[in-house]
């Protein structure tokens, strides 16, 4: 049997291939095409501008943990979380406004959001960050659904019309040390995709 390697999507251990393009070398799972590695070719200079992430999720253990682990990277100079899809929208536009109305040299890095949430779920939030965006020429922020629910083809559809986006799953266990590996994939495969650069 050929080497696997463990795909957050698939939500099992899949075969794999290496391509490199972008000035790196990515490990794909062969199913779904989600990057399983990503090894830069060469260092990349550190991001300079006030960066910033958004986390948007119901659950504050979670949130938290997630926001102590981001803050540990030197690219990222504020995170904001959110409890709802409802406060994403509005803190993301907040900052938009910085950036593009006052000027301020503020750069929105992306956003993880969960897809059950209360007040505004995580799709919806999604749909009127893109509306805002495309109606103010503003460039997308990458978006990183972090959820427990399965992927369908409505939620592969969705994504797809709400570029660049792509979907991890959380996983249904209660076991810490599983959800603790699964943020830390999360984590390697933004700080690569989007703060190396």
């Amino acid at each position: 049997m050929a080497d696997q390697k463990y795909c957050v999507c698939c939500g099992e251990d899949v075969p794999f291939h290496s391509v490199e393009r972008n000035e790196r070398r990515e490990t794909i799972c062969s199913y779904c095409g989600f990057p399983l590695d990503i090894e830069p070719l060469w260092q990349g200079e550190d991001v300079s501008s006030d960066t910033v992430a958004f986390i948007a999720e119901d659950s504050v253990s979670l949130r938290t943990t997630l926001s102590s682990i981001l803050d540990q990277n030197k690219s990222i100079q504020r995170i904001v979380q959110c409890s709802d899809g409802a406060q994403l929208v509005k803190q993301v536009t907040k900052s938009y406004n910085e950036k593009y109305v006052n000027g301020r040299n503020v750069t929105p890095l992306f956003s993880i959001i969960d897809l059950n949430m209360p007040v505004m779920d995580g799709l919806t939030a999604a749909r009127s960050i893109r509306a805002m965006e495309q109606n103010n020429d503003i460039p997308p922020i990458p978006i990183i659904f972090f959820s427990s629910v399965m992927a369908n083809d409505r939620l592969r559809e969705a994504m797809t019309s709400l570029s660049p986006a792509v979907y991890i799953n959380k996983g249904k266990t209660k076991d810490s040390q599983d959800l603790i590996g699964r943020i830390n994939i999360l984590l390697n495969y933004i700080s690569d995709k989007y703060l190396k650069h």
